[in-house]
């Protein structure tokens, strides 16, 4: 969950799928649900003002691949690139509308 004075953000429930493909290399998917609460306080208008909305959030897709095998002296290094795939309502809030990725090493 995140939040600020005019809306909370929750994400929840999620499907999540994990698959060990081949040696070396997982895939990973979520779908996940959400809701956006906006707080209806005149104050924080028009931002903070609307319904609440509930459904389905952006897709992430995801391949981790270890690239150096660990030992006894040498941890596992590899990568865990992800996709965040726009299937959220951008125009409730659910999404953000656009493909947007993570490269992390």
């Amino acid at each position: 969950m995140d939040g600020t004075p005019a809306e909370i953000d929750s994400a929840g429930p999620a499907l999540e799928f994990n698959w060990g493909a081949i040696p070396r290399v997982q895939l990973h998917a979520i779908l996940p649900w959400g809701v956006i609460a906006r707080s209806n306080n005149p104050i924080y208008a028009p931002a903070g003002m609307g319904l609440k909305e509930f459904g389905l959030t952006d897709v992430e897709l995801a391949t981790k691949i270890a690239i150096v095998k660990e030992t006894k002296l040498l941890p596992q290094i590899g990568t865990f690139t992800m996709f965040e795939m726009p299937t959220g309502s951008y125009a409730k809030g659910l999404g953000v509308g656009k493909v947007w990725y993570k490269l992390p090493i």
